[in-house]
C-alpha cells in the first residue's frame, strides 16, 4: 500500500493543491465493527480530486444565500460566533475553491 502511495505521489502528471499535505490518505483497519460485519480488513481511500470545487463552491453559493438572509445567523451569534467568523469562512472556502481550480488548470496546460 506505501508503495502504491508513494507511487501516486511522484507522477509525473500528478498536481495537488499546496495546502494539503497530505494528499492521499489510505488506512487499513481490522477493528471490532468489521468483525462484527464478517470483514476481515477493510480499506478506505481517500483522494483529493480537483472536481470537488464544483461542489464547495455550490455549498458557499447557498451558504452566501442564507447568510445575506441572515437566516440561522442568530443561533450562530448566540453560541459566540460573530459575523467576521462568517466573512473568515467564505474566504477559506474561497482559497479552496481557488487552489482547486489553479490546480486543474495546470493540469489542463501538461
Amino acid at each position: 500500500v506505501g508503495e502504491a502511495r508513494s507511487g501516486l505521489l511522484g507522477a509525473s502528471n500528478a498536481r495537488f493543491v499546496r495546502w494539503n499535505p497530505s494528499p492521499i490518505t489510505v488506512d487499513m483497519s481490522a477493528g471490532p465493527a468489521f468483525v462484527k460485519a464478517h470483514i476481515p480488513r477493510s480499506v478506505a481511500v481517500v483522494v483529493n480530486k480537483t472536481h470537488i470545487s464544483a461542489k464547495v463552491r455550490s455549498v458557499m453559493r447557498s451558504a452566501a444565500k442564507k447568510y445575506l438572509m441572515k437566516a440561522y445567523v442568530h443561533w450562530y451569534q448566540q453560541q459566540g460566533f460573530e459575523l467576521a467568523d462568517f466573512e473568515a469562512a467564505f474566504e477559506a472556502a474561497g482559497d479552496v475553491v481557488r487552489s482547486y481550480d489553479q490546480v486543474a488548470k495546470s493540469r489542463h496546460r501538461v
